[in-house]
Parts: C-alpha cells; sequence; structure tokens
C-alpha cells in the first residue's frame, strides 16, 4: 500500500492511499509556500517537511513594517504517523527567496535543512530540537547521497558558501556537515534556479544532479577515478574534484556546450583522431559521421542515431546518418558495447578540455 503526498504552492499538504481519490489534508502544517517531504528511510511512520511561513503583505505593500520572525520563517515539521498530522519547529527568518526545498537525509534520526541566507540546519534526534550549523554561512538548497564508505553518513551537497569569503558553488560534505569542499564554481548555470535542487546519486558516491536557470539538469562526477575528497576546514576549500556536464536526448548540444566555453576552451573546435589498425577497417575513434575529424557534431549524430535509430541509422533519408564504420568509431569508451550515450559524453568532454583524450587513446 502507498501513500502519495502532494503540496499546494500556497503550502497545503495532503495525503492520498487510493492514488487520488481522494485526497487527505495533513494536519498541523502552516506554510505559505510549497512544502517539501522526505520519508524516513529506516521508519515510514515519520515523515519530514519543510516549508515556509511568508506574510505577503511585505513585498507588495513597501510602506509596512518588515515583517516579524512569527510572520515570515522557516520550519521542520515532524509526523510520527504516516503524514496524518504534523508538529513542527520555527528554524531561522524567512529570506526572501526561493524556498529552499526538500530535507536531507543524512543518517539515522538526523536530517539536514537549508535556510537560506541564514545557513544549515541539522537535527539529530528525529525533529524534536535543531541547530543552526556553524560550519555554513548560506544555503540555497541542500540534498544527500551515497555515503563515501558503506556504514557513514549520506554525504550532503549544499549550493552556497561555507564561509561568507567563500566562492558560491557546489560544496560536499562527508562528516554530517561539518566541514565542507567546494567541488564546482564553474558551469553553474545561473545556480540551482526556481527548480532548486541538488541530489547526490544514492549508489554511486561523488556523484550529483542540480538543477539549472534554463538549460536543463547538469550533473557532477569524481574526476580520475578519484574515491576521496580533499581534506577541508570549515573555512577553507581546495581543488575541485568534480567536472559537470550536460544530459540531452536531442540535437542541443551545440547550444549547451556553447554555455561552457568561457572556461577558455572552444565549443567549436575540432581534432583529427589517428586511425587504429585492425583485421576489419580502420578506426577513427570518436569519428561518428564518419568526415575525418572528431568534433561536436560527432557527439549529435550519436545522440540523434540513439534517439531515432530508423532515421539516423545507416539506410535512413536524413543527410547525417551512422553508418556501421561510425558505429566502431563511436564506441570511443573502451567498453565494447556499441554505441552508447556514453560515448556522446566522452566526446562533448574532450572537446571541452575535461580531459585529454579519448578513453580508446
Amino acid at each position: 500500500k502507498y501513500r502519495i503526498f502532494q503540496s499546494s504552492t500556497s503550502g497545503q499538504l495532503s495525503y492520498t492511499d487510493d492514488f487520488g481519490g481522494p485526497w487527505n489534508k495533513c494536519d498541523g502544517i502552516d506554510c505559505s509556500k510549497t512544502v517539501y517531504t522526505l520519508v524516513d528511510p529506516e521508519d515510514p511512520a515519520k515523515i519530514y517537511a519543510s516549508g515556509v511561513k511568508y506574510n505577503d503583505y511585505w513585498a507588495s505593500d513597501t510602506t509596512k513594517t518588515e515583517p516579524t520572525l512569527e510572520e515570515c520563517h522557516y520550519s521542520l515539521y515532524v509526523s510520527e504517523d504516516y503524514g496524518k498530522t504534523f508538529k513542527g519547529q520555527t528554524l531561522c527568518r524567512y529570506d526572501m527567496c526561493d524556498s529552499t526545498g526538500d530535507p536531507a537525509y543524512v543518517t539515522k534520526d538526523t536530517v539536514a535543512v537549508a535556510g537560506g541566507w541564514y545557513g544549515l540546519y541539522l537535527t539529530k534526534d528525529g525533529g524534536k530540537t535543531a541547530e543552526k550549523l556553524e560550519s555554513v554561512f548560506y544555503a540555497k538548497t541542500v540534498g544527500y547521497g551515497a555515503p563515501e564508505s558503506a556504514g557513514g553518513p549520506n554525504t550532503l551537497y549544499i549550493y552556497g558558501k561555507p564561509a561568507e569569503s567563500d566562492p558560491e558553488g557546489i560544496y560536499r560534505s562527508t562528516d554530517a556537515g561539518q566541514t565542507w569542499v567546494c567541488i564546482n564554481t564553474d558551469h553553474l548555470y545561473g545556480g540551482t534556479g526556481n527548480g532548486n535542487y541538488l541530489v547526490g546519486d544514492i549508489n554511486e558516491f561523488g556523484t550529483v544532479y542540480m538543477s539549472t536557470v534554463g538549460c536543463g539538469i547538469v550533473y557532477g562526477k569524481l574526476s580520475n577515478g578519484s574515491s576521496k575528497p580533499p581534506v577541508t576546514t570549515k573555512t577553507t576549500t581546495s581543488a575541485t574534484t568534480t567536472t559537470t556536464t550536460t544530459t540531452s536526448k536531442t540535437t542541443t548540444v551545440s547550444s549547451t556546450t556553447s554555455q561552457r566555453s568561457n572556461s577558455g576552451s572552444s565549443s567549436t573546435a575540432t581534432s583529427t583522431t589517428k586511425p587504429v589498425s585492425t583485421d576489419d577497417k580502420d578506426i577513427m575513434y570518436g569519428d561518428a559521421n564518419c568526415d575525418g575529424k572528431t568534433d561536436l557534431s560527432d557527439a549529435v549524430l550519436i545522440m540523434q542515431y540513439l534517439s531515432n535509430p530508423s532515421k539516423y541509422g545507416e539506410k535512413g533519408s536524413d543527410k547525417g546518418h551512422m553508418t556501421e564504420q561510425g558505429k566502431k568509431n563511436a564506441d570511443v569508451t573502451g567498453k565494447g558495447d556499441g554505441v552508447t550515450n556514453l560515448d556522446a559524453l566522452a566526446i562533448q568532454r574532450y572537446q571541452l578540455k575535461l580531459i585529454d583524450k579519448l578513453p580508446t587513446e
């Protein structure tokens, strides 16, 4: 049996046990914007929720005095009856920005909630009390992913800055928010946007996904096969260990990668790939369209072919199509698994100079 939660943009939280008929209002929620929920992975009867109380008059009538903490704040709510009723506590003032999104599950009874320019809050007793972490100055949003090692706390990710003097970007913590390492300040695509989420991969440590301002979803992975982040303190950051790239199912690679050319690399650069002699034919790794060079048009063709093989296959009517030789050239990951999205990704990263060579070179 499933219980599904739904929040209105005006702050009402409801649930259904029969896929939408009817919806029942959750008691104890007092919010003015979307409420975000988190089911405790170890105890499904316990539901965490974060939300904003906001008095709209302050924005619409500048002659009014600034709202009080009672009128305008972030709250953490907890239910112990599968979400029927909640009890809440005020965390901090609402900073008049976007609501900061989902609570993040750290470990048993421990949950983190972002408070925008008022930092990051942590509850260690299942939501009865919460304290502000001194290690975070600004947290637009917080998310969680797989722990660094089995049995450890989940990895936390924030978009923000640990100290006021730190650059704004994406940061990671493997010790429940005590210390942070900067994993990206480049290619932020306007930050997390209205979607405002930063979600770690629950199965793979170091992989994280982020919403953007009109540039789709980007994700980051540990570079050079690294499995551990560099040592950091609460106020300093170290070298970037994550690279970020975009995912796409259509032909938007050219416009997406042009957003990234401010790193100093050209989004239109081309290179000639050295043929590798085989018993079959000479393979020019990366040259999916068989035009004698490797560039972003090869990545585009790979994704076109994967999304519509009948049109972009060898017998397709489209001008650019994937031949049998092109398929061999396109398999740049060296896994022998044929043409995949990972091959297109590797070519994009190579052209953006995020990697020095293709995996097959």
